[in-house]
């Protein structure tokens, strides 16, 4: 009788936990400001990004890249794409003449930090964190 009750008490358990639904990736967590670096091979600096809305799967916002290249140290706006917890940020002008960024980011399931890859004029990583 003894085992009975326990294997009840384990299944009555297994399937509370079960059914208990999965966390899904809240978009508005990643309103706010940014803080990171770029790296790639010929430099790096601080790189920053501010989102100010997410409706739907569109992220709008500022970046702001510290470097040597004209199109640098300037507020640059953005308006991007989730996909899950993924912001693609796809042919943003910068200045007339200068190269348009592409940007892939993964956000962490905490919604604390983003590190992903991109090319403007040279091919880059970014790490960032929230403020």
């Amino acid at each position: 009788m003894r085992y009975a009750s326990s294997l009840v008490f384990v299944l009555v358990f297994l399937a509370i936990v079960s059914a208990a639904p999965a966390v899904a990736f809240d978009p508005q967590s990643i309103v706010g400001s940014w803080e990171g670096t770029w790296s790639a091979g010929q430099g790096n600096g601080a790189y920053y990004i501010n989102i100010k809305k997410v409706i739907g799967n569109q992220a709008e916002g500022t970046l702001y890249i510290d470097g040597s290249q004209r199109y640098h140290k300037r507020d640059i706006p953005f308006t991007g794409t989730l996909d899950g917890p993924s912001l693609s940020l796809k042919d943003v002008p910068t200045l007339p003449g200068s190269p348009m960024l592409n940007q892939f980011l993964k956000i962490s399931d905490d919604g604390t930090s983003m590190e992903g890859e991109g090319v403007g004029t040279v091919r880059a990583t970014f790490s960032l964190r929230k403020k």
